[in-house]
This record gives C-alpha cells, structure tokens and sequence, in this order.
C-alpha cells in the first residue's frame, strides 16, 4: 500500500517479486480515502486482515491508525 500510482507500484512490485511469492496485491493512491480534510489510508477499505498489510510510507500523517504496518521512508534530499 503506497501513496504512488497504481502503474508505478505495479512495476515496483513486479521488479521486486517477480515470481510474485512475496506480494499478493498492491495499492496506490487511487485506495486512499478522504477523512479529515487529507487523503489518509485506511487498511479497513481494503477488505483485508490488517495484519498482512505493510503500507511503504513517506508521510507519517497519511497512516490514520495503522501506524504498526508502516514502513516509513526517511525524506530524501538529492
């Protein structure tokens, strides 16, 4: 679960796990939802067990609750 887009995650994915043995699935940003006046993401949405979730982060504040799946990025500065 990622806040970059589907097309981007998908070929992310599939360099990382090309027998697809590791990823069952990804999310982009078109899965945030809107709460709070901020797209966050909801791992409810996806009609999923939380806990096989890991969301790849940059932003802490866009979790919600789900801060325990979260890897977070540091910022990068090139």
């Amino acid at each position: 679960y990622s806040d970059d887009d589907y097309m981007f995650l998908t070929t992310a994915v599939e360099y990382l796990d090309p027998r697809q043995q590791i990823f069952m699935g990804a999310f982009g940003k078109e899965s945030m939802v809107w709460a709070n006046g901020r797209y966050v993401k909801d791992l409810s949405y996806l009609n999923r067990d939380p806990k096989n979730i890991v969301v790849i982060e940059k932003d802490i504040k866009n979790l919600g609750k789900y801060h325990q799946n979260a890897i977070v990025l540091p910022e990068f500065k090139g």
